[in-house]
């Protein structure tokens, strides 16, 4: 009934409806209220009245307050549909080539609450977010291992360490001024820079070639290293949020944060038994366990890890254990 006669706080709804669903365990709701959010019909007949007509197509009225809550609720969407496409691996429903607004300023943003420049920021990032699902993920059957996925890989690296270079102060982590910690949603937006390097290197990564790759020297560029480097910074940025907010207040892709980070950690620990590794792993473990008690996809994230953490034994461990067990004499 509602989407028959949508509002702007009905596509809201849905996507926050869609967002919350898309942590259950069984999160096909997800689907269908992030769809509903992205998909609701606009209402007939309306006309951007604005100064900035260049932004939205004139043909009937609308207020310049109102075309400027539609227009964060529109980008609003877009960031949830890179969000959700990328952890749960499905294609996104709003392409660049289809939007005919322009991205959000500064101005857009009115909440004393928020860094002004956030939102701007975070679209930039999710726009970077959607090249790399389409390219390395969508695409991913039309291009060599070798060659082309690799330079395309490259390249987006090195768009993302441009956006985090372009930051404002506002944005900045860790903040210069110490004495003015960094607000939850900045913490948040630099664990979905470090959550895309690690989603662009993942392709890439050779599981024989990984141990070596980490022993050498920390300059040395590779997807091993950015991955370790990426997951390593999440950890952190999640220890910094425990200790000066509650890590139950995150946004739900918190969860899908932490669990590729830990994973990342867990599979380190292995290949080099280095402790600061298994820390990095418990801090993301932990998070996990207090997001459970608010996210059900968190609970079965540390079920999986705890499982795994019991297989996984570092390789040095298991050669030594082999070394000393006798030969079976039959």
């Amino acid at each position: 009934m509602e989407t028959e006669s949508p509002v702007v706080t009905t596509v809201q709804a849905a996507i926050l409806i869609g967002s919350w669903y898309g942590t259950f365990v069984d999160n096909s709701l997800g689907w269908i209220f992030s769809d509903q959010g992205l998909d609701s019909e606009r209402p007939p007949n309306w006309v951007f009245i604005s100064t900035v007509p260049e932004c939205f197509p004139i043909n009937g009225k609308m207020t310049d307050e109102e075309a400027m809550y539609r227009s964060v609720a529109f980008w609003g969407c877009y960031i949830e549909d890179k969000l959700y496409s990328a952890y749960c691996q499905r294609p996104t429903i709003l392409m660049d080539w289809d939007i005919t607004i322009c991205p959000p300023e500064e101005r857009l943003m009115t909440d004393e609450n928020m860094p002004p420049n956030l939102l701007p920021h975070t679209v930039a990032l999710a726009r970077i977010c959607g090249r790399k699902l389409l390219a390395l993920y969508a695409q991913r059957h039309f291009n060599d291992v070798n060659e082309n996925l690799k330079r395309i890989a490259f390249e987006i690296h090195g768009q993302l360490w441009e956006w985090q270079r372009k930051l404002p102060d506002d944005l900045a982590w860790p903040a210069d001024d110490q004495s003015s910690p960094s607000p939850p949603a900045v913490l948040a937006l630099h664990m979905q820079f470090y959550y895309n390097l690690i989603l662009v290197h993942r392709p890439l990564l050779e599981f024989s070639k990984a141990r070596d790759e980490l022993s050498q020297d920390a300059s040395h560029i590779n997807s091993t290293t950015t991955c370790m480097m990426a997951a390593a910074n999440i950890a952190k940025l999640i220890h910094v949020y425990c200790q000066r907010y509650n890590i139950r207040h995150i946004s739900p892709n918190g969860v899908h944060m932490a669990f590729i980070a830990a994973k990342i950690h867990l599979i380190n620990y292995r290949l080099t038994n280095v402790e600061s590794h298994y820390r990095l792993l418990f801090m993301c473990l932990a998070a996990l366990t207090e997001l459970g008690d608010f996210y059900t996809m968190a609970k079965k994230a540390v079920k999986i890890l705890k499982s795994l953490i019991e297989g996984f034994r570092p390789l040095d461990e298991v050669s030594s254990q082999e070394e000393q067990t006798p030969e079976n004499p039959i």
